[in-house]
């Protein structure tokens, strides 16, 4: 299946096909491997599960997404999946109109756990895997790159954190940094008097609430964004992607960070 789907010659259906296949193999329930948890990103093998059948999953999955596509009313305009580094955009200055992103989260859900699955299927070698790991935001290979000064409330935790964990600072840094970059760019291809929309997920770090929301709205308006505002949101315990635990564990650090999430509205000013 995925042969064929390579030799797809129209790059946006091969892209398309490509992210249905994906979708079979990342699910919160069910899925056609032998792995449990992988939207949780916590992926374990469990030998008595009995996978769905690929193909089958794949032909449902991909009429669904077409019937779905067909109700859409573009009104004359073209949607099309651009991929690229949020740090590097491959588009041009002031020509989006509005921004919605949610980040990766600093130091509480390892991404590329769950990433692999699709991208093996998709023919990526684990030596390749390893190459792209290091390159996701967040993730905690730390390289020997110098990293500027961060505004002042964000250094702060960053040192208050190094106090009590030198390697986990130096993985905040990190994280706060790439992202520095990442507004800088949403900053440059925005329009002006535009919008950004950044939802964010707050990280505890050796006890420590990191504020991810306070220190990236700090960052946002040092690169030149009003804030407009931080609001916090409850997450529905039962309809969450991650799993929700009643009972003796609820207070597990994931479930301290993973009932609430933080909205940042930023605008880009008019001069």
């Amino acid at each position: 299946m995925v042969l064929s789907i390579q030799t797809v010659d129209v790059s946006l259906v091969r892209r398309f096909l490509e992210l249905t296949l994906s979708s079979i193999i990342v699910t919160k329930s069910g899925g056609v491997s032998r792995a449990r948890d992988l939207a949780h990103s916590r992926p374990h093998l469990d030998k008595e599960k009995n996978p769905k059948n690929a193909l089958e999953q794949f032909s449902l999955r991909l009429q669904k997404n077409i019937k779905s596509m067909a109700h859409l009313d573009t009104r004359g305009a073209l949607a099309a999946p651009l991929p690229g580094d949020a740090r590097s955009m491959p588009l041009r200055n002031e020509v989006i109109d509005l921004i919605v992103t949610s980040p990766p989260y600093a130091n509480a859900i390892d991404y590329m756990r769950a990433h692999k699955f699709p991208l093996v299927w998709l023919g990526e070698s684990v030596v390749r895997l390893t190459e792209l790991r290091a390159r996701y935001i967040g993730s905690e290979k730390i390289n020997s790159a110098q990293y500027a000064e961060l505004p002042d409330k964000t250094e702060s935790i960053i040192r208050q954190l190094e106090e009590r964990d030198r390697k986990k600072s130096s993985i905040l840094r990190k994280y706060f940094t790439e992202m520095q970059a990442v507004l800088a760019e949403m900053y440059r291809v925005l329009r002006k008097d535009s919008p950004a929309i950044v939802v964010v997920g707050p990280s505890i770090m050796r006890g420590i609430d990191v504020q991810t929301h306070h220190c990236l709205a700090e960052i946002a308006q040092e690169t030149g964004f009003s804030v407009i505002g931080v609001v916090q949101r409850s997450l529905d315990r039962n309809k969450r992607m991650m799993p929700a635990r009643f009972g003796k564990k609820t207070d597990a650090m994931i479930e301290q960070r993973m009932h609430e999430e933080y909205v940042i509205g930023l605008l880009k000013p008019a001069n």
